[in-house]
């Protein structure tokens, strides 16, 4: 249970970051388009979405899902 609530509360704070900064929201998007196209997303991908990556990792730091 726990692995599948932190998934969740990651993807919660990137989804709300994203919706306070519009710009940034416009490069995940832009970077999604050049990298994927519009087939679905394949786990090679993920190496190939740096800026996601980013976006991601500083969902993290500001909203981190530890318990300690």
């Amino acid at each position: 249970m726990a692995g599948t609530e932190t998934t969740a509360s990651v993807q919660s704070w990137v989804l709300y970051e994203l919706s306070c900064n519009p710009a940034v929201d416009a490069g995940v998007l832009d970077e999604l388009h050049q990298v994927v196209g519009e087939r679905p997303i394949a786990f090679g991908d993920v190496t190939r979405l740096p800026y996601l990556r980013r976006v991601i990792d500083e969902a993290l730091r500001l909203h981190h899902t530890g318990f300690w």
